[in-house]
């Protein structure tokens, strides 16, 4: 009996070796099998050597492919371009890190970088006025004229108030200091603004041609920005777009400094 019971151990001991040789030789010859054989050793796939070539993000940083599938990782989600990295005019998913701005590289304008801004100021003259306590920059092809004509109080302020010109297309911008209040509620429409480190406001309304009636010139648009000096008195500064770029103006009403 028992050597009957040792025949039987023997012999599945026999199978279980025969089973084991058959799937290793299968996965061998057949990836089909290896995955049989995970389903019932619970044995995983090895692993497939990624190519080892990482992936320059816009902040500098790299990524590398990895994983079973060799899959690359996302890059920082900041997608914050450092100084002097290139990337692609037309990827909406990025920008310049704080501070920086971007400029183009190639002619073709697909393409640019990051870089710090410079002061397109730096070299402009500036006009300072004491008695009001402010003061401002200009580029050198605009011509500052009434500068003694700065302060006007009363109805008729026709010929106050001193202005920027070009020689070919004449005032620019006006500067005017004038008595009374700002009047915020005219109906124009008006927005809050700071120009300097003081706040005031901003007024727009469309341009209309000599004609009777008048007709509004498509496309342009006068503007006023009051800011309040104190004392009953406020400064006014006047320009429109129908010669100068608006950008233009903005920056040198980005110098004004008040100093009272």
């Amino acid at each position: 009996m028992q050597k009957q019971i040792r025949k039987y151990l023997v012999f599945i001991i026999l199978i279980f070796i025969l089973v084991i040789l058959f799937f290793t030789l299968a996965a061998w010859w057949n990836p089909f099998f290896w995955h049989i054989g995970n389903y019932f050793f619970q044995k995983e796939t090895p692993p497939v050597p990624c190519p080892i070539i990482p992936i320059l993000c816009p902040d500098g940083s790299s990524v590398a492919p990895g994983g079973p599938k060799c899959e690359v990782p996302a890059c920082p989600v900041a997608n914050c371009v450092s100084e002097g990295r290139v990337y692609l005019v037309n990827d909406p998913r990025l920008h310049c890190c704080d501070g920086l701005i971007f400029q183009l590289t190639t002619q073709s304008g697909t393409a640019g970088e990051c870089v710090k801004p410079t002061d397109q100021t730096a070299s402009w003259k500036t006009y300072t006025n004491d008695e009001y306590g402010f003061e401002f920059k200009y580029p050198d092809e605009l011509i500052l004229k009434n500068a003694e004509l700065i302060y006007g109080c009363g109805v008729n302020l026709n010929g106050y108030g001193m202005y920027l010109e070009t020689e070919q297309y004449g005032e620019v911008l006006n500067i005017l200091v004038t008595c009374g209040t700002i009047n915020t509620t005219s109906g124009i429409p008006v927005i809050p603004v700071i120009i300097g480190n003081k706040s005031g406001y901003e007024y727009s309304s469309a341009i209309y041609n000599n004609s009777n009636p008048p007709v509004e010139i498509q496309g342009t648009k006068a503007f006023r920005d009051m800011i309040d000096l104190g004392n009953n008195k406020f400064i006014q500064i006047d320009f429109d777009n129908r010669h100068t770029n608006l950008d233009y103006i903005n920056k040198i009403i980005s110098t004004f400094k008040f100093t009272k």
